[in-house]
């Protein structure tokens, strides 16, 4: 087959719209099952590098990545989301956005690193400057990547997305462990962790996805992406401050070791938001793109991924409230005590954070980026107001700040992601909240059978033991009576029979063979 017709065939995903709901179903269970892997993973690694290395490192390593994270926006500008929610797409548009968007990340080298000296002067350390000038070479190698990454999420190959980052992900902590480990580098092993695990991936996604670039003819296709992107990096930029600003807070305010403290709390407590939102929005968000002019079946999708996002994610906020103290002194072991506060209240955000960041699949499905930057633009500010009138109680204070002004915000946060939609404000929240409320009556049981007395392993046991099956309990409860979750309970069925199907079909000729060699 040559280069053209190979493009061809990759671009064309027309023949997924037949089996689109069951094809959205299965890549959310892929998602969802490849999660404990992941997390596994990380916790691995964090747990070593936390006895590797001193508190210091991580907030060095955060400091520089406030500077690189938010150049790095300007670097994607929405160009891979741009390529999935197109109904129609061709080669020119594809090429196009890539020499865009790899264009644009050589360029940003050079700016970010004349940021270095503004950071050193601002954070007082001179030690971030170096790490910034290395992290700036993750922008060309996401580049380079991003639209063979597309290309997967759109043809909904949610096995091979799922392998190719977690083989990526486990190859940059082996490299990060080993630097740490056999070197006198300290914090350089992070940015080893970071950029080995960008550069294995991007290897597997090239060698997995054939596509490849061509020169451009016509750039009104990649003109139309990029007018679609332009909003979403908005977005990206404002929202940048929601995600960065509290780690600039603290680190101008309190210095790195306060900061480092903040970071591991805030980076444990975004685990089960990447986790699940991260891979649960890659599966949702081109199944949505391909029914956008489908009303009835948009909302009914819709509704079924945020009921299955929110019990995945009311349940593990529940438990990481009730073991935070075991959980903080097992991951990073002795004198982090002090995160471990840090991270109970940056939990109680997730059961407002992890909807709020599903309502991005409205905008980006349905191509209202445009009303998606309006948000963020009423809602970072709020947030950094938070931030700032809590730096007098600390660092656990601008924690609990978030946890406060995140659950303020849910309400409002639906009411205007759902206008003009095929879902209303109404259908979202009755699905949200009876969900989180079960969360917050398992979480209140969990810290009740909590004893400081006890080792820690057995506070952790017995405090996800004890919340988790009061969410299940709970959860199974409102989901089988509710009717707003009669469609969720028959697809449950629907798909349990023909995985269950398939199990079989695939463990017959197996065992036959088994039974063969015995003979």
């Amino acid at each position: 087959m040559n280069r053209h017709e190979s493009n061809r065939r990759i671009l064309n995903t027309d023949h997924l719209n037949r089996d689109i709901g069951q094809r959205a179903a299965r890549g959310s269970i892929i998602a969802v099952a490849a999660q404990p892997i992941r997390m596994l993973i990380q916790f691995f690694i964090t747990a070593v590098m936390a006895r590797l290395l001193e508190p210091d490192a991580f907030g060095l390593v955060a400091m520089a990545a406030a500077v690189t994270g938010f150049v790095a926006l300007f670097s994607e500008l929405g160009l891979t989301s741009a390529t999935v929610q197109r109904g129609q797409i061709d080669q020119d548009m594809v090429s196009g956005l890539f020499f865009i968007g790899f264009g644009i990340s050589l360029v940003l080298v050079p700016i970010v690193c004349a940021f270095a000296p503004i950071a050193v002067w601002f954070f007082n350390d001179s030690r971030v400057s170096g790490l910034i000038m290395v992290m700036s070479l993750s922008f060309p190698l996401a580049a380079l990547g991003s639209q063979h990454t597309a290309l997967l999420l759109r043809s909904m190959r949610w096995m091979t997305l799922q392998w190719t980052g977690l083989v990526g992900h486990a190859a940059g902590g082996v490299a990060g462990i080993l630097v740490a480990w056999k070197t006198d580098l300290g914090y350089w092993s992070l940015a080893v962790t970071a950029l080995v695990a960008q550069i294995v991936t991007l290897a597997l996604i090239w060698t997995t996805c054939p596509w490849r670039p061509s020169l451009v003819s016509d750039w009104r296709g990649a003109r139309s992406g990029l007018h679609f992107g332009a909003y979403l990096a908005g977005f990206s930029v404002v929202n940048f401050f929601h995600r960065q600003l509290d780690n600039i807070i603290v680190g101008w305010r309190f210095g790195a070791t306060e900061l480092g403290f903040y970071s591991r709390g805030y980076q444990l407590m975004l685990l089960p938001l990447n986790l699940f939102n991260g891979p649960l929005s890659a599966a949702i968000e081109p199944s949505l793109s391909r029914l956008q002019n489908e009303p009835e079946r948009w909302r009914q999708a819709f509704l079924d991924a945020l009921g299955l996002l929110m019990f995945l994610g009311a349940g593990t906020a529940a438990c990481l409230i009730a073991v935070s103290d075991p959980l903080i002194a097992i991951v990073y072991g002795p004198g982090w005590d002090k995160a471990a506060t840090i991270f109970q209240w940056l939990a109680v955000s997730l059961f407002a954070g992890i909807p709020m960041n599903a309502s991005g699949w409205i905008y980006i499905s349905l191509g209202k980026t445009r009303r998606m930057f309006i948000w963020s633009l009423i809602f970072v500010p709020i947030v950094g107001l938070g931030f700032l009138l809590a730096i007098p109680y600390g660092v656990v204070g601008i924690a609990a700040s978030y946890a406060i002004t995140m659950n303020l915000l849910l309400l409002p946060c639906f009411a205007f992601a759902t206008r003009g939609s095929p879902v209303s404000f109404i259908d979202a929240i009755k699905v949200i909240l009876p969900l989180a409320a079960c969360g917050v009556v398992a979480a209140m049981a969990g810290v009740s059978v909590s004893d400081p007395a006890r080792h820690h392993f057995v506070q952790l046991l017995l405090g996800s033991l004890v919340s988790g099956s009061v969410f299940v309990v709970l959860a199974g409860c409102v989901i089988m009576k509710a009717n707003v979750y009669r469609e969720i309970r028959s697809r449950i069925v629907v798909l349990s029979r023909g995985l269950a199907a398939e199990l079989k079909s695939r463990s017959i000729p197996l065992l036959a063979r088994l039974r063969a060699n015995r003979k």
